[in-house]
């Protein structure tokens, strides 16, 4: 029997969201919520600095507190596997065009 794994995030996934977001989002009130897209998640840099970690970086958001300069909370949703393409289609989307699913 083997025994079960801490699903919490680790202190270096943390650090690694909030080093290379590629998403970041004012909250307001001094408070910016940090996320990693699954594809930044799996560069070379995020997989030698993390190894078997890395992909648990894009379930993982980190909300800071700019003012107080401190981490105010960390929010995780599983990873959604999406088809190659879907992120290229969003590109386009979001610029008008189309892109055939």
């Amino acid at each position: 029997m083997s025994m079960p794994q801490d699903i919490r995030p680790s202190a270096a996934v943390i650090a690694a969201v909030l080093q290379h977001a590629d998403a970041v989002e004012d909250l307001g009130a001094g408070r910016r919520l940090y996320r990693l897209s699954a594809r930044r998640a799996r560069t070379r840099p995020l997989r030698e600095q993390l190894g078997r970690q890395a992909y648990r970086a894009a379930e993982v958001a980190v909300i800071w507190d700019e003012r107080e300069d401190q981490l105010e909370r960390v929010l995780e949703q599983p990873a959604v596997k999406a088809r190659p393409f879907d992120e290229e289609a969003a590109w386009w989307a979001a610029r008008g065009g189309l892109l055939a699913a």
